[in-house]
Parts: C-alpha cells; structure tokens; sequence
C-alpha cells in the first residue's frame, strides 16, 4: 500500500501569540505600536535583531548605554524603560 502524504499546508500546528512570549512586554507593546520590526529597531539603536529579541524575552538586561539607545529608538523616557527593566529583569520569583 502506498503512503500517503499531506501536503504541508494540512499541517497545522499550535500558534503561540508573539505576545505571550514577550518577557518585557512594554518594550514588544512600544516596538510593535510604532510598525517596528525588532531588525528595524536594532538597525535603528546599533545593535542585532538577536539582542532585541533576547532583551524581549528577557533572558539578559540591556547595559545602561543600551538602554538610553532602546528608550530614545521607542521614544519612551529612560526613566520609564529602566524602571520596567528591574521590574522584569529583577523580580522575586
């Protein structure tokens, strides 16, 4: 007997919303409100769309230059970025 295959279009699987992801979502919510990609947000602070991505999902905290570049490139004030960064980078599990 012949196998029969599907085609991949047939698959589905299971989609997760970008959002239930995002570890700091201030930072995804301000990126993705301004229509930026996380490439076009790294482009625009001088770092990779890797970095951005890791800062998101919180597994490492920007450095004190970074974050000044990340709160000017999605326009937040400093303050604002920093003190949501130790809210999500610092919290008590």
């Amino acid at each position: 007997m012949a196998e029969t295959l599907l085609p991949t279009a047939a698959i589905t699987r299971p989609r997760i919303g970008r959002k239930t992801r995002a570890a700091w979502p201030l930072m995804y919510d301000a990126r993705v409100s301004q229509g930026l990609s996380q490439h076009d947000l790294a482009a625009n602070i001088g770092t990779s769309q890797t970095v951005v991505a890791r800062w998101e999902r919180g597994e490492f905290k920007p450095s004190p230059r970074s974050m000044t570049a990340l709160a000017a490139g999605l326009n937040l004030p400093v303050e604002l970025l920093r003190a949501d960064a130790a809210r999500i980078f610092f919290a008590k599990p």
